[in-house]
């Protein structure tokens, strides 16, 4: 509190009033709750500007959050009216559930194979504004969650205050073992031959053992994690590449690139993989295309796949030409 200027820390000390602190709290993101306890990973000065006796400073801070699973959190917590916060949940009493967590736990019961089962962890980039007085003396007069001014106290506390906030991926780039399995995947993938695919659906549509066990016969075995009741819907008959009449696919295989995703936790990372292809159609006419994946694992195996995109592109794209005069116009 030595940073505090007096008036605020009288606030805090006998009426209890945070309006001038926003302290940390739960939120609600991609249907996990987050704490609000986090460990720093960085503070960066976003811009500064003088109002009056005082400096505002816009602050972005990286941080390493727990994060619950919807279901684990409602288990666990419920908001208490009386408390003005979430309080933990006591045997043999009745809680309501908000309306958005029933909205939210329906979603997630959907699309369970997108979402951890356990408690995790996310990285975030929050936002603040920070009043300091120009006194010759640092004194912090407020600090306040960006983007968030005019949104009422209830609504601050009950999980939706997250506009401040913005998901970043967990880690900068995959590592090296599984940079070598989607690569092997994603080749495997383009690379199979058009008629192989009569298979893929033949599996899709039988059962989930039939689906596990072609994917075994392509050279995953045990890497890929199929649930029967839903991996209809974590691999859809539109991961299969022959598209718009094309009849075989060349990759282009030191041109595919890994994108950590934003979406990504400590324990389940998510890639954005981006293959560059040529493109034979039945008429023997050659396009380039990149193809664009959603993929999600979880120790090493994987947990669904979605395609994205394709774009077509210049042969000199695809080749990498391009790229290198990129390169040599820049430096």
């Amino acid at each position: 509190g030595i940073f505090l200027a007096d008036d605020i820390v009288s606030k805090l000390d006998t009426q209890y009033l945070f309006s001038e602190i926003n302290l940390p709290k739960w939120v609600l993101l991609n249907n996990y709750i987050v704490s609000g306890t986090a460990k720093v990973e960085g503070i960066k000065i976003q811009s500064t500007r003088s109002l009056g006796e005082n400096m505002i400073y816009e602050i972005a801070v990286t941080t390493i959050n727990r994060c619950y699973p919807l279901d684990e959190f409602i288990e666990h917590y419920a908001w208490g009216s009386a408390e003005g916060y979430f309080i933990n949940r006591v045997a043999d009493i009745e809680y309501p559930v908000m309306d958005l967590c029933k909205t939210n736990l329906e979603k997630l019961n959907r699309q369970r194979y997108m979402y951890s089962d356990k408690i995790d962890e996310m990285k975030l980039k929050q936002f603040f504004w920070i009043t300091v007085s120009k006194d010759n003396v640092l004194k912090i007069r407020s600090i306040n969650n960006a983007e968030t001014w005019g949104m009422d106290t209830d609504h601050k506390h009950q999980l939706l205050d997250s506009q401040y906030i913005t998901r970043v991926a967990y880690k900068k780039e995959a590592t090296k073992d599984e940079k070598e399995f989607l690569n092997k995947l994603f080749i495997t993938l383009m690379e199979a031959s058009k008629g192989s695919y009569d298979y893929y659906e033949v599996a899709y549509h039988t059962s989930g053992s039939v689906f596990q066990k072609m994917w075994e016969e392509m050279g995953f075995m045990n890497q890929f994690d199929i649930q029967e009741a839903y991996y209809k819907d974590a691999f859809p008959l539109s991961i299969i590449p022959y598209k718009d009449g094309i009849s075989t696919l060349i990759v282009r295989k030191e041109g595919i690139k890994i994108q950590p995703s934003i979406y990504s936790t400590k324990q389940q990372p998510r890639y954005i993989v981006i293959i560059p292809v040529e493109a034979i159609l039945n008429n023997n006419q050659v396009v380039y295309y990149n193809y664009k994946y959603f993929i999600g694992m979880e120790n090493m195996k994987v947990e669904f796949l979605q395609f994205m995109s394709m774009n077509e592109i210049e042969e000199g794209d695809y080749t990498g030409v391009k790229e290198q005069d990129d390169k040599v116009e820049n430096t």
